[in-house]
């Protein structure tokens, strides 16, 4: 009797210690996937500044005074790529879009005085761009 009481003491200490192992795991697996899915979205913002920023994507202004207008972003551009080694396109990305209709949140470029009214229903400042990256894990 007192076998198999102990025996299944070993077995529930051994059965928790399997739960909390796994639990643990899952809780390091969403932080790992978190951290991913941050770095990729800030990859995105970075690589849309990097566009706005080239000379062929600028518009000069006739007076001075007036910020310049940024031409990239008018068209419904969409930026989706992965900067995370190990994984498929499919696996960590990161969406920039300025596509309205798209089903990922959008960014404006207001810089043209023409688009007030950017992603789930922000106001973009007159002259402004308005930048939404989402990154996935």
């Amino acid at each position: 009797m007192s076998t198999l009481l102990l025996v299944t003491i070993v077995l529930l200490v051994a059965a928790t210690m399997a739960g909390v192992f796994t639990l643990n795991m899952n809780i390091t697996q969403r932080v790992s996937n978190g951290t991913v899915a941050l770095n990729e979205a800030e990859a995105g913002i970075a690589e849309v500044l990097y566009q706005i920023s080239r000379d062929e994507n600028v518009s000069k202004t006739e007076n001075a005074q007036q910020q310049p207008i940024i031409d990239w972003g008018k068209n419904n551009e969409t930026l989706r790529s992965t900067i995370t080694p190990g994984y498929s396109d499919e696996e960590a990305f990161h969406i920039v879009t300025f596509d309205p209709s798209s089903e990922f949140p959008h960014s404006t470029n207001n810089t043209s005085l023409d688009r007030n009214s950017g992603s789930l229903g922000r106001t973009v400042p007159d002259g402004r761009l308005h930048l939404v990256s989402t990154g996935y894990c």
